[in-house]
């Protein structure tokens, strides 16, 4: 998943509509959090392993139902980190 998320995080940020990059957009920004969540559920195995990437992510992802709450926020947060975007830009 990751070549996706390579391809698609510079192209929503490059990409801009009504003067402002999509990756400004929170709806735009949630789908890249939806597929950065989807895969790591689907190699929740992997997540266990500590040399590998996924590890991370799967610890963060935990640690964020813990302390973050709402699956809204969650989504907002991953897409900040994915996005390289602080809370001011997204929309």
């Amino acid at each position: 998943m990751p070549g996706v998320l390579d391809y698609v995080t510079p192209y929503c940020n490059e990409r801009v509509a009504f003067g402002e990059p999509i990756s400004n957009r929170q709806s735009v920004a949630f789908m890249i959090a939806d597929i950065t969540l989807r895969c790591v559920a689907l190699c929740q195995s992997l997540g266990y392993s500590e040399n590998h990437l996924l590890e991370k992510f799967a610890r963060d992802f935990k640690i964020l139902d813990i302390f973050e709450g709402t699956q809204q926020i969650q989504q907002l947060i991953v897409a900040r980190r994915v996005l390289g975007k602080s809370s001011s830009e997204l929309k």
